[in-house]
């Protein structure tokens, strides 16, 4: 299991990990669709290319914070539903702080009333306000986007670090890492949890780690 899933998972219970292990697809644990995923990034430690990726990643945390908040409001009051309302915080908190990390490199090149989060806003509301939305598999793609997530936050925090960049920059990234973590935790348990009332499928985990390490179905 690569190390930063490792890590994120470390206060899974012995049973709840074994049942993880033999449910999400080799590549992801082995490292091999992380290393993948990397790869396609392009890193490049320049202003321009560190401007459009923070970008990127506030446009899709404010996706993602809207689309949380939205679930959030169909769920009975309890521990689910305060875990996800969180969530959409933190992920609303994250957008301010990928903003402010592309204006320290140069300025943002996406803002919230772009095309882009118009596109995807539509897109996420479609799958969510669709009959056939199934809270487990939201939990399955939620738990392995934030794995991508840790994934790439991870790898750039490295090699900021050895580019040299600015401890505040640093300092926000690894705030934003330890926060993936939990999200990456929360989110397995309940997958775990989806697994072993046969409400997630295999299937669909393997399809869902495709579409957010690949790009595609």
């Amino acid at each position: 299991m690569f190390s930063a899933l490792r890590a994120a998972l470390r206060d899974l219970s012995t049973g709840d990990l074994g049942l993880y292990r033999v449910s999400m697809p080799r590549g992801l644990l082995d490292g091999t669709l992380p290393a993948k995923a990397i790869e396609g990034l392009g890193f490049e430690a320049t202003p321009a290319w560190l401007t459009l990726h923070f970008s990127e990643q506030a446009v899709r945390e404010a996706v993602g914070a809207s689309a949380l908040k939205l679930v959030a409001s169909r769920l009975p009051e309890g521990n689910v539903r305060d875990l996800i309302e969180q969530h959409a915080i933190d992920e609303s908190r994250h957008q301010k702080i990928f903003r402010r990390l592309s204006e320290l490199h140069g300025g943002c090149d996406l803002h919230e009333d772009s095309t882009e989060m118009t596109v995807r806003e539509e897109e996420t509301l479609a799958v969510i306000n669709h009959a056939d939305f199934h809270f487990p598999n939201f939990i399955v793609d939620t738990h392995i986007s934030e794995v991508n997530s840790l994934c790439h936050l991870t790898f750039i925090r490295g090699e900021l670090i050895k580019s040299g960049a600015d401890d505040a920059v640093r300092k926000a990234i690894s705030s934003l890492i330890s926060d993936e973590k939990y999200h990456v935790l929360y989110t397995a348990r309940m997958c775990v949890h989806f697994l072993k009332r046969n409400s997630a499928h295999k299937s669909y985990v393997a399809r869902s780690t495709k579409y957010f390490f690949e790009g595609s179905i």
